[in-house]
């Protein structure tokens, strides 16, 4: 079940669940702060304030890329 499936590396279901959770959370605080910024570089003309944004979306799909794919089988 689902608790078989995050329950890759031995942890318990809980503690697997409170790392996915401060993921999720961390990760809405980044996309937060990039459409910030690129409404600030929308207004101001700030190339800059889009060359972060690139850098840190790139970061975050690199990372994205680098974790295994599974898909549980009916």
């Amino acid at each position: 079940g689902l608790q078989m499936a995050l329950n890759t590396e031995g942890k318990d279901f809980d503690s697997q669940w409170m790392a996915y959770h401060e993921l999720v959370l961390d990760l809405d605080k980044i996309y937060t702060y990039c459409i910030k910024r690129i409404r600030h570089a929308s207004t101001n003309n700030d190339v800059k304030a889009l060359e972060e944004v690139r850098a840190l979306i790139t970061t975050i799909s690199s990372a994205w890329a680098l974790l295994p794919m599974t898909r549980e089988v009916a």
